[in-house]
């Protein structure tokens, strides 16, 4: 499945190619665009937009979203921290677990 490539040197050649460049593209490994026609006729659809509005419901739907530039990933992650950033923690619940009244035998008395 997955190897752990510990040197540079021992990279595959396309996966260097792949992840030499600042994009998540270049390293998303998704189905090239005849795969994608080719899986797209399967369940007869002509485009990816016929897909969605066969499936998504029309009360979902909205109008189109607004365009945006296209960012390097290292400016999306940049972007992302800083709106994190904002987030103020207010209690903390990592590792309290949820447990439903009486899910535990404990005995409080």
């Amino acid at each position: 499945m997955y190897r752990c490539f510990h040197h540079f040197s021992t990279l595959p050649l396309a996966f260097v190619r792949r992840t030499a460049t600042n994009s998540y593209a270049n390293r998303h490994i998704a189905p090239s665009a005849a795969e994608s026609i080719s899986m797209l006729r399967i369940i007869g659809k002509e485009s990816l937009s016929d897909l969605m509005t066969a499936v998504i419901p029309e009360n979902i739907l909205r109008s189109p979203l607004k365009e945006v530039t296209a960012m390097s990933e290292q400016d999306a992650l940049s972007l992302l921290h800083s709106l994190g950033s904002r987030n103020k923690v207010l209690k903390s619940m990592i590792g309290q677990g949820y447990y439903e009244p009486g899910h535990t035998n404990c005995n409080t008395s």
